[in-house]
């Protein structure tokens, strides 16, 4: 299972075996050049908070796109294509603060998490990990998530930014990272640290490899 909540709500469910724990990975990140928008600009002219990922309903991208529409003292940086493409931008209605990337080879997009001043994750599904949390944490870059399904274990378990559960709490965590830089710094250092230690393709193997060796009895063989 990648994680507790995953693991747990098996279990609850009555899957007749319990899971072991084995969290995702993600690459090290690597960056390029500066990334620019669709008309060429350097997208770094004001800070900006940044989301990844499948624009489908379930992402609950439309409740920061309202959020943004209402609190404007930094840019919403949206990357990524899906179903609810169309109908998120005609809900963003040209607001100067809201930009849509498309999606984003991995280079430019590490390069996006790294300027953001945090990573937005507003699953309104039941989350089984958080992949852009740590995507974002790999690049030294904390996280705002929704408090649901397995995102928040990731903040508890780096330190590395916010859970919230309401569209004020979302933007009470946005103003603090955006007004207290070094707040904003350390939680980027909790961040890149908690990845080492914890979501590497290494951490991975060595804990896939240790299971293996676990059910063998310790003996290695198959």
């Amino acid at each position: 299972a990648p994680s507790t909540f995953t693991r747990d709500k098996h279990l609850e469910l009555g899957f007749p075996v319990a899971p072991q724990l084995l969290p995702h990975f993600v690459p090290e990140p690597t960056f390029v050049a500066e990334p620019t928008n669709d008309a060429g600009k350097p997208l770094a002219e004001r800070p900006f908070f940044f989301c990844a990922g499948r624009l489908e309903k379930l992402k609950g991208v439309d409740t920061l796109i309202r959020a943004f529409k209402r609190w404007q003292a930094a840019d919403l940086v949206i990357a990524g294509d899906g179903a609810e493409r169309e109908r998120l931008a005609e809900l963003a209605g040209g607001a100067a603060n809201i930009r849509f990337v498309g999606r984003l080879d991995p280079g430019s997009l590490a390069r996006y998490y790294r300027d953001a001043v945090a990573l937005l994750a507003p699953s309104l599904c039941f989350e089984v990990f958080g992949l852009t949390v740590v995507e974002a944490f790999a690049c030294g870059t904390p996280a705002i998530v929704r408090d649901r399904g397995a995102l928040p274990e990731l903040i508890a378990e780096s330190g590395a930014g916010f859970s919230y559960r309401d569209d004020d709490e979302l933007l009470a965590a946005a103003e603090r990272l955006l007004h207290e830089p070094g707040l904003r710094s350390r939680l980027g250092e909790r961040a890149r640290a908690a990845y080492l230690e914890h979501w590497t393709l290494d951490r991975h193997l060595g804990r896939y490899f240790g299971s293996i060796e676990a059910l063998a009895g310790g003996s290695g063989k198959n």
